[in-house]
Protein backbone atom coordinates (compact mmCIF):
# COMPACT_ATOMS: atom_id res chain seq x y z
CA UNK A 1 0.00 0.00 0.00
CA UNK A 2 0.89 3.40 -0.69
CA UNK A 3 0.27 5.90 1.38
CA UNK A 4 -0.36 9.82 0.35
CA UNK A 5 0.11 13.10 2.60
CA UNK A 6 -0.14 16.69 1.12
CA UNK A 7 0.91 19.88 3.36
CA UNK A 8 -1.83 21.72 1.99
CA UNK A 9 -4.70 21.53 -0.33
CA UNK A 10 -2.73 22.56 -3.44
CA UNK A 11 -4.58 25.50 -4.23
CA UNK A 12 -2.79 28.71 -5.57
CA UNK A 13 -0.82 30.47 -2.94
CA UNK A 14 1.86 33.12 -2.78
CA UNK A 15 5.26 31.95 -3.75
CA UNK A 16 6.78 32.12 -0.01
CA UNK A 17 4.55 29.01 0.86
CA UNK A 18 5.99 25.71 0.45
CA UNK A 19 3.91 22.69 -0.14
CA UNK A 20 5.05 19.19 -0.47
CA UNK A 21 3.87 15.86 -0.43
CA UNK A 22 5.39 12.45 1.40
CA UNK A 23 4.98 9.25 -0.54
CA UNK A 24 5.78 6.04 1.35
CA UNK A 25 5.36 2.66 0.48
CA UNK A 26 3.83 0.15 3.43
CA UNK A 27 4.58 -3.38 2.88
CA UNK A 28 2.11 -6.01 3.86
CA UNK A 29 2.40 -8.13 6.76
CA UNK A 30 3.24 -11.90 5.90
CA UNK A 31 0.17 -12.73 9.02
CA UNK A 32 -2.49 -10.49 9.61
CA UNK A 33 -2.01 -9.16 13.62
CA UNK A 34 -5.56 -10.51 15.62
CA UNK A 35 -7.24 -6.79 16.93
CA UNK A 36 -6.76 -8.40 20.72
CA UNK A 37 -3.01 -8.78 20.08
CA UNK A 38 -2.72 -5.21 18.75
CA UNK A 39 -0.60 -3.04 21.17
CA UNK A 40 -2.52 -0.98 23.26
CA UNK A 41 -0.13 2.41 22.93
CA UNK A 42 -1.35 5.16 20.14
CA UNK A 43 1.06 5.47 17.05
CA UNK A 44 0.27 6.59 13.78
CA UNK A 45 -1.33 3.89 12.55
CA UNK A 46 -3.76 3.84 15.38
CA UNK A 47 -4.32 7.40 14.98
CA UNK A 48 -4.90 7.23 10.99
CA UNK A 49 -6.91 4.43 11.65
CA UNK A 50 -9.58 6.24 14.49
CA UNK A 51 -9.57 9.58 12.09
CA UNK A 52 -10.56 7.47 8.92
CA UNK A 53 -13.35 5.79 10.90
CA UNK A 54 -14.22 9.16 12.36
CA UNK A 55 -14.52 10.58 8.53
CA UNK A 56 -16.83 6.74 7.75
CA UNK A 57 -13.94 5.96 5.62
CA UNK A 58 -15.46 2.28 6.51
CA UNK A 59 -18.77 3.11 4.68
CA UNK A 60 -17.07 4.43 1.34
CA UNK A 61 -15.06 1.43 1.21
CA UNK A 62 -18.18 -0.79 1.42
CA UNK A 63 -19.53 1.26 -1.43
CA UNK A 64 -16.58 0.60 -3.29
CA UNK A 65 -16.89 -3.22 -3.08
CA UNK A 66 -20.22 -3.36 -3.50
CA UNK A 67 -19.98 -0.74 -6.85
CA UNK A 68 -16.70 -0.63 -9.08
CA UNK A 69 -14.06 -2.38 -6.93
CA UNK A 70 -15.47 -5.43 -5.55
CA UNK A 71 -11.95 -6.96 -4.99
CA UNK A 72 -10.14 -3.68 -3.34
CA UNK A 73 -7.53 -4.57 -0.77
CA UNK A 74 -8.72 -2.90 2.54
CA UNK A 75 -12.40 -3.66 3.30
CA UNK A 76 -12.45 -1.83 6.93
CA UNK A 77 -9.85 0.81 8.86
CA UNK A 78 -9.25 -1.35 11.56
CA UNK A 79 -7.45 -3.43 8.97
CA UNK A 80 -4.69 -0.81 8.57
CA UNK A 81 -3.23 -1.50 11.96
CA UNK A 82 -3.81 -5.83 11.76
CA UNK A 83 -2.64 -6.06 8.28
CA UNK A 84 0.23 -3.38 7.06
CA UNK A 85 3.66 -2.81 8.64
CA UNK A 86 4.23 0.64 9.74
CA UNK A 87 7.72 0.32 11.10
CA UNK A 88 9.00 0.78 7.91
CA UNK A 89 12.28 2.99 8.09
CA UNK A 90 11.75 6.50 5.98
CA UNK A 91 14.12 7.88 3.55
CA UNK A 92 13.61 11.34 2.52
CA UNK A 93 14.72 12.30 -1.33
Amino acid sequence: MSVFLSTSTFRAFPTDFFQAVFVQDIPKLPIPIPFNKLPKDEDFASTLAHTLKTLNVNVALSAQQKGDFPAIPLTDVAELRMSWDWCVGITIV
